[in-house]
């Protein structure tokens, strides 16, 4: 009986995909770093909040991703990632995933009432956070999935890129300021996050195409496509913060150290990557989210320690 406890408990672990969490952290990190760039002042109890909320909506929309996937017939044994929760312990769990997803649901709830302390734009941080574990539920649950309809990039580029920058800003300094710069980091999170999310559409593209349940980008355009979209989001983000070390006119070193840790960053993300790849059908997500996690930390040691 402990052995089947246990057994569940690492398959619950699984399921939440932890190395991609670190993609909530980086998003914090770019924010964060903007934030204390622009106004000297950062509040830590409501960061730590922020994390929790960010990262229970990502293992929120992990865990119904998988359940909507078993239930629609798109998973499937022959996906070339890991096992997922439903299959690994047979279809009685979906009790149980179920009732998971109801406790997450419920602490994220709490989170945001814990959160909204702001006067009167207090409604405005509650309908963002209400609106992303709205999109985390419709990603592949609901009568019209959108992950299904190609839409899956978009939604992770929103929620990880401008809503939770556009939360960020209210959460520190309780107003609305949303310029120029606030829409380069929201877009260079929003990136990386996606680009995130296009190397586990290459992966399982054969079997997407072979169910035709899920369309995604990958599935639609073809490998090559998936390939280019994925550099095309990494050295755009790259792009994007060089461009704001010039609009601040930051100090010349700052500017050589960015190149340098951005290159070797990269040809990291591109080894771990690539070098593992057999054929184009396998592809390392948790290296990717290393990647993410370093990039988005050095930002942080720019902008913040600098």
């Amino acid at each position: 009986m402990l052995t089947k406890n246990v057994e569940r408990f690492w398959c619950f672990f699984l399921a939440s995909r932890f190395q991609t969490l670190l993609i909530s952290i980086s998003s914090l990190l770019f924010n964060l770093s903007f934030v204390y760039r622009q106004y000297q002042k950062i509040k830590l109890v409501y960061i730590i909040l922020l994390l929790c909320l960010f990262v229970c909506l990502q293992i929120f929309a992990n865990f119904t991703n998988d359940y909507f996937d078993e239930v629609s017939g798109v998973e499937s044994k022959f996906r070339l990632g890991p096992k997922r929760f439903t299959l690994r312990l047979g279809s009685f769990i979906m009790h149980f995933y179920l009732s998971v997803s109801l406790l997450l649901i419920t602490f994220i709830l709490i989170l945001l009432l814990l959160s909204v302390d702001y006067g009167s734009i207090k409604h405005i941080i509650f309908s963002l956070m209400s609106s992303g574990l709205f999109i985390c539920f419709v990603y592949s649950g609901g009568p019209f999935p959108l992950a299904s309809l190609g839409l899956g990039e978009v939604l992770v580029f929103f929620v990880f890129g401008l809503l939770q920058t556009i939360t960020f800003n209210f959460v520190n300094i309780a107003s609305f300021h949303f310029n120029l710069q606030n829409y380069l980091f929201s877009t260079s999170s929003g990136l990386l996050s996606a680009a995130l999310l296009s190397v586990n559409n290459a992966r399982d593209q054969i079997i997407d195409i072979q169910t035709l349940k899920r369309i995604t980008l990958a599935a639609r355009f073809g490998i090559n496509f998936a390939n280019f979209y994925y550099y095309s989001t990494i050295f755009l983000c790259i792009y994007l913060f060089v461009y704001y070390i010039f609009l601040h006119t930051l100090i010349y070193a700052t500017f050589l150290t960015l190149v340098f840790i951005s290159i070797n960053s990269w040809k990291l993300a591109k080894d771990a990557l690539f070098l593992d790849r057999i054929n184009f059908q396998l592809i390392s997500l948790g290296s990717t989210s290393l990647f993410v996690f370093i990039y988005s930390f050095f930002i942080f040691s720019t902008l913040v320690l600098l």
